[in-house]
């Protein structure tokens, strides 16, 4: 049976029609991110794999990752079985949101020197087995910094898959565009 908060909650319509709002500008955020990406492409002034996508992706939702809603880009992309590259953008309601680069195969291996690009700038290695997986694994992530850099050289190059990722809180996703494209120039830009 339903408690009587429970039951306040879903007979209130303001609740849902709040959480559609938010939906509509959190999707908006994305697709205008995307299109920001898409120009920053057009000026060949960064490195990305020779087979890199740049079609622009749907943005993919949901309602209950680990119980809470989410809206997910990969763009720019290149997603196969053996060779996996993503620049995946992801907005997890109640939690956080974040810039992540998946890596497998030959983009993971071309990508390697840059490792050195992104040391104390608050990135993070992660290596669980799922690479696609939103929530920040403790035990299997170690921040990319001047004294962890050969701890995570070596576990970048003894993993098939990793991600490389930044999370901010919630409350500067007014700056999710700004901190995005910064994101994607410290992942790619040319030395």
């Amino acid at each position: 049976m339903l408690t009587d908060e429970q039951k306040a909650f879903i007979t209130e319509k303001q609740n849902f029609i709040l959480k559609g709002e938010v939906d509509t500008e959190i999707n908006r955020l994305l697709y205008s991110f995307q299109a920001a990406l898409a120009s920053l492409l057009e000026t060949n002034q960064y490195q990305l794999p020779s087979k890199i996508g740049k079609t622009p992706f749907k943005v993919s939702k949901g309602n209950n990752h680990k119980g809470f809603p989410f809206q997910v880009i990969d763009y720019p992309s290149s997603l196969g079985q053996t060779n996996v590259y993503s620049f995946r953008s992801v907005i997890w309601y109640a939690n956080f949101f974040s810039f992540n680069l998946l890596l497998k195969g030959e983009p993971k291996l071309n990508y390697e020197d840059r490792l050195d690009h992104l040391v104390d700038k608050g990135y993070t290695l992660s290596w669980n087995d799922d690479i696609w997986e939103t929530e920040i694994n403790v035990g299997q992530s170690l921040k990319i910094a001047s004294e962890t850099l050969d701890q995570v050289s070596s576990i970048y190059h003894s993993n098939e898959s990793v991600k490389i990722f930044i999370a901010y809180n919630l409350n500067q996703i007014d700056d999710f565009e700004r901190l995005g494209v910064e994101s994607f120039k410290e992942f790619f830009g040319k030395d």
